[in-house]
Order: structure tokens, then C-alpha cells, then sequence
């Protein structure tokens, strides 16, 4: 069985070269396609679904992804792939309320599957703001809606790459005024309070 890598990132004007700027990238993308959605089709109740909006935006929440869960860039990349096999098989899935989850689930599985180092889910819990039942419980739902497809060829890389990075230029996305998440206090406090725990 012949395995390939993901070819590492080429400083570019379409590469998404670190981290916090590849998160804010996956975050307009999931937001886009939360917003997206035909009003008419029936949004369903899952383990993604907050109950109320939660106190932080999406790009904010998108940017302390990329700072605290210390992954490489190529994760978000890999995650907006796994954001768009989920779109496909379970758009009913996204809204407004499961954003945040979402983004943090895929962002888990790809770092799981793309970096040698990681944490334990209970770390990335409280990055996501979330309980550890709720994260492994999110974390299986997303693996068992896209039949555990998580391996993208270099080809696709290139591509979700490419997109990724010029995500900004294909939607409108609302300028967004940013907390100061440097501090301990800001960087573990729960983003997802309002969500179902």
C-alpha cells in the first residue's frame, strides 16, 4: 500500500503559510456555508447545535482555534475539506448554531490525522470550550456522517488550498472587531457557554 504526504506549504500568493490566518480562512468558509443554507430545508437538532448563539463571533472563535489548539496551518486545510464532506452528506447539519462546533470538530480530526504531535481530546475540549463527553462525542458523530473519509490526495490539497486562501475574495464577509485573546483568562474561557453541554 503506497501512502502519500501532504506537500508542505510554498510561501505563495494562495498559500496559507500560518496557522491563525488558515483558521480565519476556515471560519469564513464554515460561516459561508452556515449562512448559506435554503431556508427551506428543515435544520436538525445534533450534537453540533448550541442551544443559544454563544458570546463570541466565528472569526473569533476561528482565531483562537489557530493560536491555542498549536497546530500547523495544513490542519485547517485538511479541516475545510472535512467541513465540505460533512456539507455534502448532512447540509441539515449546519446553521448559525452549529458553526462553532463544527469547526472545532473538523479542526480536531485533522490534526489527529494530519500532525505527528497532538493533544489528548480533553485539551482540545477546553480550546473548543466544550465538555471532553461532548468533544468525543462530536468528534465520532463527524467521523461517522463522512464514512471516516479523511485522507485528501496532494491534488485536492492543492485545490482546498487554493480556495482557502482566496476565501475573502469569493464572499462577503462582515468586518469584525476582535477581543484581546493573548491573556490566559481570555484563551480558556468558554466560547460555547450558551451550547448544550
Amino acid at each position: 500500500m503506497t501512502t502519500s504526504t501532504i506537500p508542505p506549504l510554498q510561501q505563495s500568493s494562495n498559500s496559507i503559510a500560518h496557522p491563525v490566518f488558515a483558521a480565519s480562512r476556515l471560519g469564513c468558509f464554515v460561516h459561508a456555508l452556515c449562512s448559506s443554507r435554503p431556508t427551506n430545508n428543515k435544520i436538525l437538532d445534533s450534537v453540533f447545535r448550541c442551544i443559544d448563539h454563544a458570546p463570541i463571533s466565528i472569526h473569533e472563535y476561528a482565531i483562537r482555534l489557530g493560536t491555542y489548539m498549536k497546530c500547523s496551518a495544513s490542519v485547517f486545510v485538511l479541516a475545510g475539506v472535512l467541513v465540505h464532506r460533512l456539507w455534502e452528506k448532512r447540509p441539515e447539519y449546519f446553521c448559525d448554531l452549529s458553526a462553532l462546533k463544527i469547526l472545532a470538530t473538523a479542526s480536531v480530526i485533522a490534526i489527529k490525522f494530519l500532525d505527528d504531535g497532538f493533544f489528548n481530546n480533553a485539551y482540545y475540549a477546553q480550546c473548543a470550550g466544550v465538555a471532553l463527553e461532548e468533544m468525543n462525542l462530536m468528534e465520532s458523530t463527524f467521523l461517522s456522517c463522512i464514512a471516516f473519509r479523511v485522507f485528501v490526495n496532494p491534488d485536492q490539497y492543492k485545490v482546498a488550498e487554493t480556495r482557502l486562501a482566496n476565501i475573502e475574495s469569493l464572499l462577503y464577509i462582515p468586518p469584525v472587531q476582535t477581543r484581546n485573546l493573548n491573556t490566559p483568562e481570555a484563551a480558556f474561557a468558554n466560547p460555547a457557554c450558551a451550547c448544550e453541554q
